[in-house]
């Protein structure tokens, strides 16, 4: 019984997660611009020309391309104390 009453909330989690959008930085990341775009727009309910929108989408595909040209991520990096 105590586990199937921490099922439910789980379930019901689990149903409403396939309902939620993507994140704009990850539809920027996958080249998908303009539904990123269309998610950032919904998301601070700002028109297409704001400057606010504008700079927040160059924040995101600034930060994109710096960590583009990184080498990507070893999970040993977690145990070598490493630089970052």
């Amino acid at each position: 019984m105590p586990v199937a009453i921490q099922l439910v909330p789980a379930i019901i989690v689990f149903y409403l997660i396939m309902f939620l959008p993507e994140s704009p930085r990850w539809l920027i990341m996958h080249g998908r611009i303009d539904q990123g775009i269309h998610n950032l727009r919904k998301l601070r309910r700002l028109p297409a020309d704001d400057p606010v929108l504008k700079a927040e989408l160059d924040s995101i595909i600034a930060t994109y391309e710096s960590q583009k040209s990184q080498a990507p991520f070893q999970y040993e990096e977690l145990f070598q104390n490493g630089k970052s």
